[in-house]
């Protein structure tokens, strides 16, 4: 009892000093927090939602704790373009959590690589392989040939009177894409993929990765233990697994098979690039390095891909003229 009595008014303790003890720095406004939680409490599953109605409240650039974590969200254009566009420099770290660290295979990628001579070179080799003029004119045969391959499905199921699934519909037109040009891969031919299980396994990650991961956020031990008990670190590695497993196969069909320089896509130059001496001083691309461009190029890619299609065909039906 006298433990419980102990605990309680070190809590409150804690809470008043915060509340009252004046802070030396110049912070934006903010809703006051709870120890150790900070404002967890505060954001519903839609977090985009909670942000905003606190917003409405505190301004377009106001202070949260994600437990232990000082968070500043900004809710208006001024104030990104503001940060991110006049202080990018000042603001351009990533912040190192664990799902990100995942599925960016220890941050080797382009999305979460701290700013620096690695992000610069890995930057640079995506960029002078997947929109070389060579691989220009690629995408536009390849985005002619699933177009009609889309088309002629949808037309099918007009024609039969079926109903179609557009999420369905469109995350094989885009990942049949991003398969041929970066993985070198027929999507809809490949002995290795399962079109179905491909699409349950993006949405396992998008919701994982949306996930809080309260190991992140507060103290060391707290966070892992809540963590375990809820699954959520099973739930990551999980899925980790199942997307490493995909692009090792990837991986070892360009092995088995040495492709000709007029037919290199992304996997086979990262892979000449892991194979080859390096001079000293310059980046080493590893394995890693691959596969973190991979997750970049295929989640990021499909995901955006299909969401602003979605969107943009919701948009048509609610406006036709």
């Amino acid at each position: 009892m006298s433990f419980l009595l102990l605990s309680f008014l070190f809590l409150l303790s804690l809470f008043f000093f915060q509340k009252f003890s004046p802070s030396k720095r110049n912070l934006p406004p903010g809703p006051i927090g709870l120890p150790i939680v900070g404002n967890l409490h505060q954001l519903g599953k839609l977090l985009y939602k909670s942000l905003h109605n606190l917003s409405l409240k505190h301004g377009p650039v106001m202070l949260l704790r994600f437990g232990v974590v000082p968070v500043v969200v900004l809710s208006s254009k001024e104030a990104a373009k503001e940060v991110l566009k006049t202080h990018d420099l000042e603001t351009c770290t990533r912040p190192k959590l664990a799902g990100l660290k995942l599925f960016s295979y220890n941050f080797k990628d382009i999305g979460f690589t701290q700013y620096g001579e690695e992000w610069r070179e890995i930057k640079k080799l995506v960029g002078l392989e997947l929109f070389s003029p060579k691989n220009q004119k690629v995408l536009k045969y390849l985005k002619e040939e699933e177009s009609d391959l889309l088309v002629k499905k949808l037309s099918n199921s007009a024609q039969t009177e079926t109903l179609v699934d557009l999420k369905k519909a469109l995350f094989s037109f885009t990942a049949g894409i991003i398969f041929r040009l970066a993985f070198g891969h027929n999507f809809h031919e490949c002995e290795f993929i399962d079109m179905e299980e491909v699409e349950e396994m993006v949405t396992e990650l998008e919701t994982n990765a949306g996930a809080l991961v309260f190991t992140d956020f507060l103290p060391t031990g707290l966070g892992w233990l809540i963590d375990q008990l809820s699954g959520q670190h099973s739930r990551m590695n999980k899925g980790f697994s199942k997307l490493t497993s995909l692009f090792q196969h990837v991986i070892d069909d360009h092995l088995k098979v040495s492709q000709p320089e007029e037919d290199s896509d992304l996997v086979s130059a990262m892979l000449n690039m892991v194979n080859k001496p390096t001079k000293t001083g310059s980046l080493k691309i590893t394995i890693d390095h691959l596969r973190g461009v991979m997750s970049d190029v295929f989640l990021a890619g499909v995901n955006a891909g299909v969401i602003t299609m979605i969107w943009t065909m919701t948009e048509l039906i609610r406006h036709p003229r």
